[in-house]
C-alpha cells in the first residue's frame, strides 16, 4: 500500500490524491453524527503519514482504524461494527 499525501492540517487525504482512493477496494460503513441519523459511506483502507486509516472515498476524510474516530471532527465516528 502506498503512502498517500495528507492535507496541510493532517485530517484528510490531499485533494490531489482522492482519485487514488477510488482505485482501492471499498467497504461500506455507517457514519455516526452527533444529533443526526447515521448514514452509510464507502471507505477504503489507506496509509497516510506513515499510519493506516480508513478514508472516505468521496471526501478523503480520515478515520482511525482502531475506534473509527474522525480526525477532522469530534462529531463524526465510524460504526466499525457495520463495516462490510
Amino acid at each position: 500500500m502506498s503512502n498517500l499525501p495528507m492535507s496541510l492540517d493532517g485530517t484528510c487525504i490531499a485533494e490531489r490524491a482522492i482519485q487514488q482512493i477510488r482505485r482501492l477496494p471499498k467497504k461500506r460503513v455507517a457514519v455516526l453524527v452527533v444529533n443526526a441519523k447515521p448514514s452509510m459511506r464507502y471507505v477504503s483502507t489507506v496509509q497516510a503519514g506513515g499510519r493506516e486509516y480508513l478514508a472516505d472515498r468521496t471526501t478523503g476524510t480520515l478515520y482511525r482504524t482502531d475506534d473509527g474516530r474522525c480526525l477532522s471532527s469530534n462529531r463524526l465516528r465510524l460504526d466499525l461494527s457495520t463495516l462490510e
